[in-house]
This record gives structure tokens, sequence and C-alpha cells, in this order.
């Protein structure tokens, strides 16, 4: 079971210096309170946004860049605390430059339908070994198909991420009853309720889920990720539920547990039809 935290744009000080700071603490903070996948959003907003179209947009994120310089320490960082390093990327360029530092790689949910940067993507995760993985917010279930005929002869095998594109989403948003559809693939569930909701993931876990996004920061600070971004308190408490919810689940086998073995004595009748059976 995978708890993948996605730093987002909740990095992002007033210096350089205490940006990348910032990084490596989201990194150690997340490992600690129990995550097992550090994420980052890697873009070029000028390769994300149309400047003309979306002025607002294109200079908000400009400062949500992530300087690709830093992998290798980032990297080193994630290996220390024995925590995978994932991206989401946006371009092919990006995710060119960054597959080698990186164990896991991600289309967003705004680029399902984007043919051309999904096969570039997936040829990187052949060549470097990378876990691949694709959010399906704003989607139908027809474009989700199309992504799997896509890469149907490409031999990998990605989760397929469960999403609701809104900052935030509601539990009651998240119409979990579809995952049935898609209930032969490897699945996950990208959360951006912002929140700890035990049903929705108890639920999630029963319907298959092997996989939870949440965001992430280690306090609280003025970023686009912040309304549905977890803090570390909140997201141990996240991981607890998710076993809880795999304990309760247990598996396919029915069988009694230890403990019901001395009452098959008590419960079951004899030959005379009372109880206890004959020894």
């Amino acid at each position: 079971m995978e708890l993948v935290v996605d730093i987002g744009t909740n990095w992002v000080r007033s210096t350089v210096d205490d940006s990348f700071a910032c990084v490596l603490e989201h990194i150690e903070q997340a490992a600690h309170a129990g995550a097992t996948v550090a994420k980052l959003q890697l873009f070029k907003v000028d390769k994300l946004y149309s400047e003309k179209r979306a002025p607002k947009q294109y200079k908000q994120n400009k400062r949500y860049e992530f300087p690709l310089e830093w992998l290798p320490k980032v990297r080193e960082c994630a290996r220390k605390n024995k925590i995978k390093l994932w991206a989401s990327v946006f371009d092919e360029e990006t995710a060119a430059e960054a597959a080698k530092f990186i164990s896991g790689i991600k289309i967003a949910s705004g680029d399902l339908t984007n043919d051309d940067l999904i096969l570039s993507v997936v040829t990187l995760a052949k060549k470097y070994g990378l876990e691949f993985a694709v959010s399906t917010g704003a989607s139908t279930l027809g474009e989700v198909e199309h992504f799997y005929r896509l890469i149907d002869d490409k031999h990998i095998i990605p989760y397929i991420l469960h999403c609701v594109s809104l900052y935030p989403a509601k539990a009651s948003d998240y119409n979990l009853g579809c995952m049935h559809s898609i209930a032969d693939r490897k699945l996950g569930l990208s959360d951006h309720t912002g929140d700890v909701d035990p049903i929705l993931i108890g639920m999630a876990i029963a319907l298959g889920c092997e996989l939870f996004e949440v965001h992430f920061s280690i306090e609280k600070v003025i970023s686009p990720d912040m309304v549905v971004s977890l803090l570390p308190y909140s997201l141990s408490i996240y991981g607890r539920e998710i076993l809880r919810a795999v304990e309760i689940l247990g598996n396919s086998w029915k069988h009694p547990i230890l403990e019901e073995i001395s009452e098959q004595y008590w419960i079951r009748r004899g030959s005379d039809g009372l109880r206890p059976k004959e020894e």
C-alpha cells in the first residue's frame, strides 16, 4: 500500500535557500509521518499556460517552477529518509530531464488525453524502470479507456487514480462506485478533500485501492494547494486509517480466526441436536 504526498506548491518561501530547505523538510516530515512516496510537481509555465489566454495563471505559477538542478540533492534526501521520490510532469523535455532522478512518474488529470505526453512518459518509465500513475479527474470512462488502449502494447501497468478535480472536493463528490468499471486495473485514489475521512478511505480500500495520494504541507502557508493539504499530524492519522481499513478488509479466504476455534466445540450441535458437540 502506497501513501503518496504531493508537496505541490507548498515548498515556496521568500528566498531560494529557504525554499530548497523547505523541500527537504517536507520529505523528512512526510517520511516521519508514514508516507511512502513524496511527489513533486515539475513544470515550465511557458509550456503549460498561454500567457495571452490565462495571464493570471501564467503569472501566479511562474514562482512555483521547481528548479530541476535541485533534483540530485532532493533524491539523496529521499533515499536517506527511506521514501520514494516521484514527480508529476507536464511536458516532454522536463520529464526527460527529471526521469533519471525519480522512481515514479505521474500524468496529471489534465493530461489524461494528451497522447504525445503520455507516450513519451511511458517510454521514460520503461527506460528507467519507473512506477507510472495517471489521475482521472474531470474525465469520462471513455477517456480512461482511450488511455488504456493507447498504452495497451507498451507492457507497462500504471496506477489509475480516481480523482475529483475540485479544490477542495467533498467526500460525497467522489462517486466511488464508478471504480467498479475499472476494477481490473491497479487502482488508487487522489484525495482532494483536505480531510481524513475514514469512510472514504475504507470504501476505497474495499474497492481495491492500492495507493492513496494526498497533498501535504509542513505548515500553514499561502499557496494554491494549501486548501487541500494535510499537515503532519493529520497525515499520520490518514496513514493509520489506511492500515486500519486494510486490517478490517482482511483477505478473500474464509476461515475461522484463531480465537474462534475453541468456540466450535460449544456452538456446534451433537448427534442428539444439543450443544456442545460430542468430542
